[in-house]
């Protein structure tokens, strides 16, 4: 039986006789933790999950930031490739991306989408 005291618990177990608590019970009983640790964690996370069906999602656009973050102090080039690769970060919505556009004969227009 496990009483919630807070954000611990203290889990109580029955009297039992010596001849109950033997070594060779020791790997079913850790067996049989890790099964209820496992399970109680699939629950929450499944709990969570109906809450909130897009974490997923979210989790995909906070590695993306994270990465473009890290692409904002170095050259221009690297970061450009990665919001042409990921146009999404700027214009969920979007129907076509133009990925440079033509500043003289610098640069030649490169239409996606």
């Amino acid at each position: 039986m496990a009483l919630p005291v807070g954000w611990q618990a203290i889990e109580i177990y029955p009297l039992l006789g010596e001849e109950y608590w033997r070594s060779e019970y020791a790997k079913a009983w850790a067996q049989l933790d890790l099964l209820s640790a496992i399970a109680q964690r699939n629950a929450v996370e499944n709990a969570l999950l109906r809450l909130d069906g897009r974490g997923a999602a979210r989790e995909r656009y906070r590695k993306l930031f994270d990465e473009l973050d890290g692409l904002l102090n170095g050259p221009e080039e690297p970061c450009h490739q990665f919001l042409k690769a990921n146009p999404e970060i700027l214009c969920p919505t979007r129907g076509a991306v133009w990925s440079k556009l033509r500043f003289g004969d610098h640069v030649s227009v490169s239409r996606t989408g």
